[in-house]
C-alpha cells in the first residue's frame, strides 16, 4: 500500500493516487507486474483498495499473454465489480497453454471448489459460494487450453475432477463448465 500513498503508481509523486480514486490513474504496468505478484495479492490492505474501488476500463496497453495469474483469481473475487472489470480485460486475451496457466490461479480455484483445502487458500477474496461460482469459473476456463484442466507431473490440480465433483449442484452454468472441462 505505501506505493499507492507515494504517488508510485499514478507515476508521480506530485499526484499521489487517493484513496477515492480507482486505480485507473496507474500505470498499466505497474498493475500488470502487482497482478503477477502473489504477495502483493495477498496484502489485505491492497486487495481492499482493489476491491472498493478496481480500474474503471481495461487497460488496452498490456500485453496479450501471458496474462497476469492475479487477473485469473480478480475473475472470481466475491466483488461484482472486480469480476466485471477482470472480464473486460480477460476480453483481449488469447486462449492460454498449460504452461501459461498460473499454478498459484489452479490452486485458488481448486480451494473454492474442493472442501479439504487449507485454509489459506482464500487469501484472494475470492467467491465461496459454490452455487454462484458456476459463472465466473466459466469465463476464467474459457481461456485455458483443456490439457491444463488436468493433473500433470508439474501440476498436481484436476479441475475436471474437482468440477465432477459438483455434480449434485443446481446451477445451470454447471452445464456449460462440465461442457470445457470434458
Amino acid at each position: 500500500m505505501k506505493l499507492i500513498s507515494a504517488g508510485v503508481l499514478s507515476g508521480t509523486k506530485e499526484k499521489p493516487v487517493s484513496a477515492s480514486k480507482s486505480l485507473s490513474a496507474a500505470l498499466p504496468i505497474l498493475v500488470y507486474r502487482i497482478l503477477n505478484n502473489v504477495h502483493i495479492l495477498r496484502n489485505p490492505v491492497f486487495l481492499a483498495k482493489f476491491m472498493d474501488s478496481p480500474p474503471e476500463a481495461p487497460f488496452k496497453e498490456w500485453a496479450v499473454a501471458p496474462i497476469p495469474s492475479g487477473l485469473l483469481l480478480l475473475s472470481l473475487n466475491r466483488n461484482e465489480k472486480v469480476r466485471a472489470w477482470a472480464k473486460s480485460q480477460r476480453d483481449a486475451v488469447q486462449v492460454l497453454t498449460k504452461a501459461e496457466v498460473p499454478s498459484i490461479a489452479l490452486q485458488a480455484i481448486s480451494g473454492i471448489l474442493s472442501p479439504q483445502a487449507p485454509d489459506n487458500t482464500n487469501d484472494f477474496a475470492l467467491m465461496e459460494d459454490t452455487t454462484l461460482i458456476w459463472s465466473p469459473l466459466y469465463r476464467v476456463m474459457r481461456f485455458m487450453a483443456k490439457e491444463s484442466l488436468v493433473s500433470s507431473p508439474g501440476q498436481n490440480v484436476d479441475l475436471r475432477r474437482l468440477v465432477l465433483g459438483h455434480l449434485h449442484d443446481t446451477n445451470g452454468m454447471l452445464r456449460d463448465v462440465l461442457r470445457l472441462s470434458i
